[in-house]
């Protein structure tokens, strides 16, 4: 009883330091989001070519970075190289190329990294479209079909079977 009690206690600890922050997310969606679809994804996102290998429309993307390595460390904003793209301190990494974000976003995108880069989006299966579907299809799957009775098979040995 007291192993079972020890490794609820451990499993406890272990979804709470995996469980996402909800202000974090809450800070991702209201401020890095907007910014990352209106100047990021026209380069880095599945609906568009991806530049330098790095996707930035899903967590998974920045997490294995592109060419140039992975984009962010979280908690460690001087580090991750998208921080350092969007202040345009390389001249070789300015990101967006054509201009720079304001100082405010760049700020949010340091403290966003500084939180630990809280990232919804576990799927790289992001669409501009909303698939439509089709329910009658849908219920025509086996599994949706009524159970339906069948006779017994018959048998040469009638004392065979039980």
């Amino acid at each position: 009883m007291h192993r079972l009690f020890t490794v609820l206690i451990i499993l406890g600890f272990c979804l709470q330091l995996t469980a996402a922050d909800p202000a974090g997310i809450e800070f991702f969606e209201k401020k890095i989001r907007p910014v990352l679809v209106s100047e990021c994804y026209k380069c880095h996102s599945k609906e568009k070519k991806v530049k330098g290998e790095l996707r930035l429309d899903w967590k998974g993307g920045w997490q294995e970075g592109g060419e140039s390595g992975t984009a962010i460390i979280p908690g460690q904003p001087g580090k991750s190289l998208l921080i350092q793209s969007i202040r345009h301190a390389d001249e070789d990494l300015k990101m967006p190329e054509k201009k720079k974000l304001t100082p405010e976003q760049i700020a949010d995108f340091e403290k966003w990294v500084a939180m630990g880069a809280p990232d919804p989006r576990t799927t790289g299966e992001v669409s501009s479209e909303q698939k439509e579907l089709d329910l009658e299809a849908e219920r025509q799957f086996w599994a949706f079909q009524p159970v339906m009775g069948k006779a017994a098979p018959k048998v040469k040995d009638t004392k065979w079977p039980r």
